[in-house]
């Protein structure tokens, strides 16, 4: 391994060759002073990328090993990794894996998950992958801020950080090896993120493709945008949590207290903390609900992926809405979106398929999980990755090795990761198996 100096823009960055690819760990991208919109971050000495992700505060932060509200959650056990973590309020940052000699190559943008709330660039899935840099594509990992830190009356920071990163990497990513199409991937949180944001006119221009993984949530009530109002109450409760007189008092607070606040909040109410960083309808971003611009239209036009795993949480209702939008962008003759259903139940334990099990196979970081994957989710894992790299390279998952993937609408039909022979799969056998799981509480959730 040898160092290697990208300038940028008015920055130099340092990160590490290594044998298959070029890394930059930690890259700052933005300044993000507390509630406060994120700024170009500049610095006058040549900035390291070789050691750590810095990363939005969350429970790890201020709890020590063990002692965390869950600290024996599932997925504290499947993705949390070992190694050190930093974290900064402050800044947002972003990990970019590329290939040697990379020029003109096609970027792909990954946002994670963790309900809005938690969710590091270093979660083992993600950690490392030179998968897409050996099929001649470019990773980036993409952090935002989180939690309490990620909404102020409503101003979408988590939101907006991720705008913002999308633009510096539409500027700078073509000194990395990028310059190619664009695809904004995301699971969970980080599908409803790219999914908000689609339905903005704001990726016109910055984004060429999209994979959303588990990410179809919205339910009209409850798991939707907020409105400032909502937030502006949540706030007035925070200030009475952290026995202040008045909101602005909140900026003076040090961050431990802040989240520690935002802690207590959480168990007196423990619907409201998750729900209110939703992003919210600001009128300048977000202006109306996914559903209104679904209906109106106003979703960017370009392919897209949508994958439901067989235990995702409340799966059936997440088949369900992934079907219908697909259906109503072929009705208002949208770009082609393509389903997948993860059918593979993990080795190990009797998890099932659950919700963000297809990460191990997205990335292929498979060797630093604790199971016991077989020979079968090796090969898995490199179609599954061939699909999506030909997707980000195309705009369309097929070519001639593989299965012939159609688009959702036809046949009712996805694609079915389950083995290494993949076929399609109707959506009354989805619809089945997800109800079946759901009902009898199988596996995880």
């Amino acid at each position: 391994m040898e160092n290697i100096k990208v300038t940028s823009g008015n920055n130099t960055y340092i990160g590490i060759k290594e044998e298959k690819i070029n890394k930059f760990i930690g890259l700052p991208y933005a300044t993000t002073p507390r509630f406060c919109m994120p700024k170009k971050y500049e610095s006058d000495t040549d900035i390291d990328c070789t050691n750590i992700e810095i990363d939005c505060p969350q429970e790890s932060a201020y709890y020590d090993a063990g002692t965390q509200p869950n600290p024996n959650s599932f997925y504290v056990k499947e993705f949390g990794k070992t190694k050190e973590y930093y974290f900064d309020e402050n800044v947002v940052s972003l990990n970019i894996y590329a290939p040697h000699d990379a020029k003109n190559a096609p970027v792909v943008v990954f946002l994670h998950g963790g309900a809005f709330e938690v969710g590091c660039l270093g979660d083992v899935p993600y950690s490392y992958s030179d998968e897409y840099a050996k099929r001649g594509i470019i990773l980036v990992i993409l952090g935002y801020r989180l939690n309490i830190f990620s909404q102020y009356d409503g101003l979408n920071l988590g939101l907006k950080d991720v705008l913002f990163g999308m633009k510096w990497i539409n500027e700078h990513i073509k000194d990395f090896g990028g310059g190619g199409p664009v695809t904004l991937m995301g699971q969970s949180a980080g599908a409803m993120l790219s999914f908000d944001l689609l339905c903005s006119d704001k990726l016109k221009g910055l984004v060429d493709r999209a994979i959303l993984m588990s990410g179809i949530y919205y339910f009209p009530d409850i798991v939707r945008p907020r409105y400032k109002n909502e937030s502006h109450k949540y706030f007035n409760k925070m200030v009475k949590v952290c026995r202040l007189k008045e909101s602005r008092e909140l900026l003076e607070l040090d961050d431990k207290s802040l989240y520690l606040g935002y802690m207590e909040l959480k168990k007196k109410y423990p619907l409201l903390g998750t729900l209110n960083f939703h992003p919210s309808i600001d009128g300048m971003i977000l202006k109306e609900t996914q559903k209104k611009a679904l209906n109106k239209g106003h979703i960017l036009d370009i392919p897209m992926i949508i994958g439901v795993c067989n235990n995702d949480m409340v799966a059936p209702y997440v088949l369900r809405n992934s079907y219908e939008i697909g259906k109503k962008l072929y009705k208002q003759n949208h770009s082609c979106v393509y389903g997948y259903f993860f059918d593979r139940n993990l080795p190990g334990d009797n998890s099932l398929a659950f919700h963000a099990a297809d990460l191990w196979y997205a990335f292929g970081n498979m060797e630093e999980c604790w199971r016991p994957f077989e020979e079968l989710d090796y090969k898995l894992k490199d179609k599954m990755i061939d699909y999506f790299s030909t997707f980000i390279k195309t705009g369309n998952p097929n070519n001639n090795t593989l299965y012939k993937w159609d688009p959702m609408y036809v046949d009712k039909s996805f694609i079915h990761f389950k083995d290494n022979d993949s076929t399609s799969i109707k959506l009354n056998k989805m619809k089945k198996i997800c109800w079946d799981n759901f009902i009898n509480k199988r596996g995880v959730f």
